[in-house]
């Protein structure tokens, strides 16, 4: 009768070894694997509109680009990267200042080295503009959706790189764009929250004329 005890009493034992082991070998395979790659993309928050092509962040633009660095306040950001104007820097600077980053500038029409370098470990935000932040995302993997309207300043994009692309998030930093014509499709946002996250099936919401911020010489406000 004895030899039945403890033959059970082994099997159990080696199952409770069997279970209590497998966090371990989880957690070592989880330290093993490499550090997720994230990179923030945004389009500059509203300008002046003032003439000359390089218009600087209005009032409303500097407390949206306020409101994005209190938004990745603790997204864990290394670097920060935008292009050369005045516009996109006062996005850029809102968010590295609070992180003590510098701000590193690429060039919109050749953003080849800044592509390659946030493609690295680490976790990245880059400023653009309306018409080169969605192929930006595509040249990173991700699925850019609609175009970005002309008064459209909220929506940031969240990928996570991976072998063979990017797993893409999208994300609302404020409220919604309010010149006139601008349609917000319903049931879309959870009021009272600062960043709005569209549910899982929806593209891109606004249906707005279809007008885009080109960086001067090239692009228009």
């Amino acid at each position: 009768m004895r030899r039945p005890l403890c033959r059970n009493s082994f099997i159990l034992a080696l199952a409770a070894v069997a279970v209590l082991g497998a966090p371990r070998d989880l957690q070592a395979r989880q330290s093993a694997e490499p550090p997720a790659t994230v990179v923030y993309l945004v389009r500059h928050a509203e300008t002046t509109g003032a003439a000359g092509g390089d218009a600087p962040l209005s009032a409303e633009g500097q407390a949206r680009a306020a409101l994005l660095a209190r938004t990745l306040a603790d997204a864990g950001i290394t670097r920060v990267f935008t292009t050369p104007y005045r516009r996109t820097t006062g996005t850029a600077a809102a968010v590295a200042d609070a992180l003590a980053l510098d701000v590193e500038r690429y060039d919109p029409r050749n953003p080849g080295e800044m592509l390659t370098a946030v493609r690295g470990t680490g976790r990245f935000l880059v400023v653009g503009h309306s018409n080169t932040v969605p192929d930006l995302v595509a040249a990173l993997g991700g699925t850019p959706g609609e175009p970005i309207s002309e008064h459209e300043h909220n929506r940031l994009y969240v990928l996570v790189l991976h072998e063979g692309g990017a797993t893409t998030t999208l994300l609302r930093v404020g409220t919604p764009p309010t010149a006139v014509g601008d349609q917000v499709e319903p049931n879309r946002w959870r009021p009272g929250t600062s960043v709005r996250t569209p549910t899982p099936s929806s593209q891109p919401v606004w249906a707005a004329r279809r007008m885009y911020d080109r960086p001067p010489h090239m692009e228009k406000q």
